[in-house]
């Protein structure tokens, strides 16, 4: 007897679930770098901020140190905007990989559908198969009652 039609789907249904799953994985891994990077975008602009609170807190500098600590502010200033670029980039990619695990939950979501609906089908067929054996039983002549 050939295999029924939820079990020949069990093996698409199962690479459907790891697929979502694995989509799940590649959704948190990003998150996880996403946040990192938006850490370090907050450590950047603390730092920015101590830096400049300590330029005017410095009262008269040398014009050498004054260029320096200016230079030193340009540096943290690119440093922050490359930084906002990179989040900028991750949020895309986040959003891409919150997408496709989406579409993934619900292809396998959509199978488990199928599934569980051809599993009432082939209950619903074996109960009708008992059912008729059962009617076919009992309309044979009983032996031993005369």
């Amino acid at each position: 007897m050939s295999k029924s039609r939820s079990k020949r789907l069990q093996p698409v249904r199962d690479f459907a679930a790891e697929k979502a799953q694995q989509a799940a994985r590649e959704l948190g891994e990003c998150k996880a770098r996403l946040e990192q990077q938006r850490q370090q975008l907050r450590d950047l602009e603390n730092y920015h901020r101590e830096y400049a609170a300590q330029i005017n807190q410095a009262g008269s500098l040398s014009i050498e140190r004054y260029q320096n600590m200016q230079a030193f502010m340009l540096n943290l200033n690119k440093a922050i905007e490359h930084q906002r670029q990179i989040i900028e980039r991750l949020e895309r990619e986040y959003e891409t990989k919150k997408e496709q695990w989406l579409q993934a939950r619900n292809r396998g979501k959509a199978l488990d559908k199928v599934v569980e609906k051809y599993r009432e089908r082939e209950r619903e067929q074996a109960r009708r198969k008992l059912q008729r054996e059962l009617d076919d039983r009992a309309k044979l002549p009983q032996g031993g009652k005369d």
